[in-house]
């Protein structure tokens, strides 16, 4: 959600608001609580509060709820109070003995009285402020436990003229208990198309081209999921394409954020569950076995899932990816494969998921993946095709057919504007073939690429090199490069490169002079 850490990109009406809370003159204490989804920048939001306090000579006390400690009494309270521990003793005795036995901290603790504590913490935090601004952070509130949570909230409800500002994150879009009613609120909403791209333009690689969009649209706006779907594409740029029967899929800390509450349901549940996931349809619920309304209700209840009219939607694209990915593979795949028996009647919905139930090669897979292709190209769905072809290759048991099926896949891409993807899938075939006219396609792809990327010298040396290979046998491909050689010449305007495309033009025109002549010397 940042740019180099330091500005928040995206937030600005938020960040506004946290400003205003936190600028001098404090004349009076302010409340609030950040809601919102989990990856939505709550945490952010609340260290860049922090910052800015510190930089306006506030002081700062901070706590973070943790799963591990939510049942541990007081565990949070102490990590906020931890800092200004010496102060207790300044408190009245009844109140810092509360708190002392609160926190385990006195050899003879009093009984526990929440009432005691709450305004402990209530003076406590009042003294500090009459020395000094402060801002009181609470991230990940959820998971603070009950009795810090009480405490806090107790405070919070009796501020009113302290140099104090408390703010508490939570995930969700209910407050966390005690803090329900009479506090004001600020629910955060997923970034907008032009701000998500910033952030992605802020990460340090990028994704560009389709893969881009892939997880633009993957993330629907929201800064953890793009931050994280952008590193897993640098990483693994095969992610964003595997197959459109699988989402893409989420590194280990998005996937413990969204996967939790699937972990904990009930076993037939979580299998409905994953067998939505795979699905990725709302109008499959009737065909599939398993994927009824009573199995998915618990998760209904959990609200990972809406059982809408047309049929079971995620509550958000990310849920479904992080339930996908929570199942071990042989368990995904027999929930493709289910799917698949179910869409007979659907030839490429069919091998789609018949193939992401698929580890090894297998050369039927490989033709229904191919007729697949050609469907979509037929329908004009030039990208789906290149996609569906170059899954075939990876199915295709040899390498003659794998190779033909990438150089398909490259030359389907080329119309898409996928210069990446066309440079990658072109060079695999490189990799795989030592078939003359295979290779000579295969580079002719190549230079469409470069050229496509901005990569002028490389596109040309590569297309040159390409029409003098291909002239003797290959006069259409020869021509082809020759002419889009001569169009790098021409942009560059640089003299020694239009001399060498005006070369390869004029070589090409005389031996097609040579053919013609040939040709008319024959006897008929």
């Amino acid at each position: 959600m940042t740019r180099k850490d330091t500005t928040v990109i995206g937030r600005r009406e938020e960040l506004s608001l946290l400003r205003e809370l936190i600028a001098p003159p404090h004349k009076e204490s302010h409340v609030l609580l950040l809601l919102g989804d989990p990856g939505l920048g709550k945490t952010v939001l609340l260290a860049e509060a922090a910052r800015e306090a510190r930089a306006a000579g506030m002081r700062v006390l901070a706590t973070t709820g943790s799963e591990s400690e939510q049942d541990l009494a007081f565990a949070g309270l102490h990590q906020l109070l931890r800092p200004v521990l010496d102060r207790v003793a300044r408190l009245p005795t009844r109140q810092a003995e509360a708190l002392r036995g609160a926190f385990g901290l006195s050899d003879d603790p009093v009984p526990p009285d929440a009432l005691l504590t709450g305004i402990a913490v209530l003076t406590l935090l009042s003294e500090l402020s009459d020395e000094q601004p402060l801002l009181v952070a609470a991230d990940d509130a959820q998971w603070l436990d009950r009795a810090s949570l009480d405490a806090l909230a107790f405070a919070a409800r009796r501020l009113e003229s302290e140099q104090l500002v408390l703010l508490a994150g939570a995930r969700g879009n209910v407050p966390p208990a005690g803090f329900e009613r009479g506090l004001p609120q600020l629910l955060l909403r997923p970034l907008t198309r032009p701000d998500a791209g910033l952030l992605l333009d802020a990460q340090p690689r990028p994704p560009h081209g389709r893969l881009r969009e892939q997880v633009l649209a993957q993330a629907v706006g929201n800064p953890l999921a793009l931050i994280e779907l952008a590193r897993v594409i640098a990483t693994d740029p095969d992610a964003g394409r595997r197959w459109t029967a699988e989402p893409l899929p989420l590194t280990g800390q998005l996937t413990a954020l969204m996967a939790a509450q699937y972990i904990t349901l009930p076993p037939v549940a979580r299998s409905a569950l994953l067998l939505a996931a795979a699905a990725d349809s709302p109008d499959l619920t009737t065909a599939i076995p398993g994927l009824s309304a009573d199995a998915l209700a618990p998760a209904e209840a959990a609200g990972l899932i809406r059982l809408d009219t047309p049929g079971p939607r995620f509550a958000h694209p990310l849920t479904r990816s992080a339930v996908y990915h929570a199942a071990p593979f042989a368990e995904r795949a027999a929930a493709h494969r289910q799917v698949a028996d179910a869409l007979r009647d659907q030839p490429d919905r069919h091998a789609w998921h018949l193939a992401a139930a698929a580890l090894e090669p297998d050369e039927h897979l490989a033709a229904l993946l191919e007729d697949s292709a050609a469907q979509a190209q037929r329908r004009g769905g030039a990208a789906a095709a290149a996609r569906a072809l170059e899954r075939a290759a990876e199915l295709s048991p040899g390498e003659p057919d794998k190779a033909r099926r990438l150089l398909a896949a490259a030359e389907l891409a080329l119309p898409a504007g996928q210069a990446d993807w066309v440079r990658e899938l072109a060079g695999k075939v490189l990799t795989l073939t030592s078939a003359p006219d295979l290779r000579i396609a295969a580079r002719l792809d190549i230079g469409w690429s470069l050229l496509w990327s901005n990569r002028n010298a490389d596109a040309f040396d590569t297309l040159l090199s390409v029409a003098a290979e291909a002239s003797p046998r290959l006069p259409a491909i020869a021509w082809q490069a020759t002419w889009m050689a001569a169009t790098v010449a021409h942009q560059t305007g640089l003299p020694e490169v239009c001399a060498k495309a005006r070369a390869a033009l004029d070589l090409l025109d005389s031996r097609a002079t040579a053919v013609g002549r040939g040709l008319a010397r024959r006897p008929r």
